[in-house]
This record gives C-alpha cells, structure tokens and sequence, in this order.
C-alpha cells in the first residue's frame, strides 16, 4: 500500500500511518535527504505513525521524492510520493500597495540589496533596502548584518507586518533567519531618473541616479556621516528644486 501527499512550499509535518506486525525502516532517497526527515528515529511494530519533516522549498521549482517504509527482515514495502511545490516570489511593488497595519500571512520576495554598509549610508548596521525590477523595500532588522551591496537575497516575509518609517513603507524586526542569500557580487546598476520623477516619490527604495544636479553651496564644507551620526547634504538642480 501507500499514499501521495502534496505539501507547500512553506514546508511542515506529513503523518504516514500503516498496519504493520514487524519491525521496519523509513528509507528516504539520498537525493532527498536534504528536504525529509522522519521522526521517531526508532521505529518497531507497536508504533503504527511516523512523521515526515518537510523543510522549506527555497526554490521556484517544485520538487518530489518517493519514501519507503520496509520491513527489516524482508520485501514487504508501502511507498509513499511527496511532491513539495515551488515557491511562489511577490513582486515588491504588491508589498508596497499593502496599508500600514497589514499583516502578511506568506509571501517570499527575491531582489538585489541596495543600500551598503561598508560606505556607512545607513546609520544602523540593522538597516537594508531590497530591490527587484518593479519596486524596493526598506527593512529594520531585528539584529545587525552584513549583506552587501550587489547580494542577492530571498526574504520570506510571512507572518511580517507593514510599518512606516518617515513616510516610507518599512518592514521592522525581521530575523535574519528569514533572508537566505542566493549570491553576491552582483553588479546593480541606478536607474537614471529626472528630478521631477524623484520628487514625486516614484522610486521609493531603488537604487537611482539624478542627472545635472549639486550640493548646495551652503553644504559644501559637509562630511558624510561617520560612525552613527546623522548629517543632512542639500542637493539642488538649476531650476531650483532641491531635497
């Protein structure tokens, strides 16, 4: 005998239970040794159940595998088929049209880190910005980090709330555990914007650059920030416009 059971990609606990009158083993294929697991880790005739820990598909791609239950002194076999479905990425810009106060029940998104710690542009190593190709998000971790600039990230943000933080959407307290690294040195390139564009808030979190503009002359005699203190740099265009 056996079964066919699809679990998500968020991964979870599969029961099996059988009839059984003799000792006998889980054999889960070597190939899949790296996504199940079972639990007892003793198994005799008397326990009828054993369960089946499915981790979390990191992956688009969904995936399978065939587990054996089998007496240990002889043929007698039940197969069971897990299939495991892939992730499903949001694009940003669907966590960015969320209201403040919104609680995200399971959402993965995927992009490119943004903001960079070695050049000290955040005043907290708790800080980040992620971009993907329709928006970028902000983040307040709940421990500091290390993700430089160009890393490509997976972040599962299910069970997070939207916040706001000066105005801009920001995710807070999100664990590190949550974000897996997919690769780094990637290189990032701005996207060219007019000032008109910037100013009318159009790309919130992304990594921009602004054609024919200066520091203030005023500003001009300003450092950029060391350790974690906080300076604000006037820029302005010809036309007057400034942030």
């Amino acid at each position: 005998a056996g079964s066919e059971f699809e679990v998500a990609a968020a991964g979870g606990e599969q029961a099996i239970a059988f009839i059984t009158n003799v000792d006998y083993e889980v054999v889960i294929p070597e190939a899949a040794a790296s996504w199940i697991s079972v639990a007892p880790e003793t198994r005799a005739m008397e326990k009828k159940e054993v369960t089946l820990v499915i981790a979390r598909n990191l992956s688009e791609e969904a995936r399978e595998a065939v587990v054996t239950v089998k007496a240990t002194d002889g043929e007698l076999k039940a197969e069971y088929k897990i299939s495991q479905k892939g992730l499903v990425v949001t694009p940003i810009a669907e966590v960015l049209a969320l209201a403040e106060g919104d609680a995200i029940d399971s959402a993965f998104i995927k992009g490119y880190v943004i903001s960079n710690y070695e050049l000290n542009n955040l005043t907290s190593m708790k800080g980040l910005y992620v971009q993907d190709n329709t928006g970028g998000l902000q983040f307040y971790l709940a421990a500091n980090h290390e993700l430089a600039f160009g890393t490509k990230v997976q972040i599962d943000l299910s069970g997070a709330t939207i916040g706001d933080y000066n105005g801009a959407v920001q995710i807070g307290g999100l664990a590190l555990d949550k974000i897996t690294t997919v690769s780094t040195g990637n290189t990032v390139e701005p996207k060219t914007v007019t000032m008109a564009d910037f100013l009318a808030n159009k790309y919130e979190g992304q990594y921009i650059a602004i054609e024919g503009v200066q520091v203030s002359e005023a500003d001009l005699s300003k450092t950029w920030v060391v350790g974690d203190a906080h300076t604000s740099i006037n820029i302005e265009d010809a036309n007057g416009n400034k942030f």
